[in-house]
C-alpha cells in the first residue's frame, strides 16, 4: 500500500524502542511513514524485504531499503546481506 503504520514491525520505533535516537519517542508521537509512489527492490525482486541490514549492541533488523519508482524499471535481482551475525553497516555491506 505504501504506508508503514508505526505497529508495522519494519517501522522505526517499535524496532527500537527507548533505545538510541529514538530514547523517548512513543509510536503515537511518529506519523505513518509513507512510501507511495514509490515500490521496494527488494520485495520485487527477491520476494521480500531482506531480514538484516543493520547490527548493533542493541539492535538487529532492517533500516536499510532500496526504493524505486518508475513504470519502466524492474529489479532483477539484489545483493542479499551476510548469513552470519557481523555488524553492520560494515565495508562489505555499506549502509545508504
Amino acid at each position: 500500500t505504501g504506508l508503514v503504520d508505526f505497529s508495522h514491525p519494519h517501522h522505526p520505533v517499535p524496532l527500537r524502542p527507548g533505545a538510541g535516537i529514538l530514547a523517548g519517542i512513543l509510536p503515537k508521537d511518529v506519523p505513518t511513514l509513507q512510501v507511495q509512489p514509490y515500490r521496494s527492490a527488494y520485495v520485487e525482486a527477491a520476494g521480500a524485504e531482506a531480514p538484516i541490514t543493520n547490527v548493533s549492541s542493541d539492535f538487529r533488523g532492517c533500516l536499510d531499503y532500496i526504493l524505486y519508482r518508475g513504470e519502466g524499471l524492474q529489479p532483477t535481482s539484489v545483493r542479499q546481506p551476510p548469513q552470519t551475525p557481523v555488524i553492520l553497516p560494515s565495508e562489505d555491506h555499506p549502509s545508504d
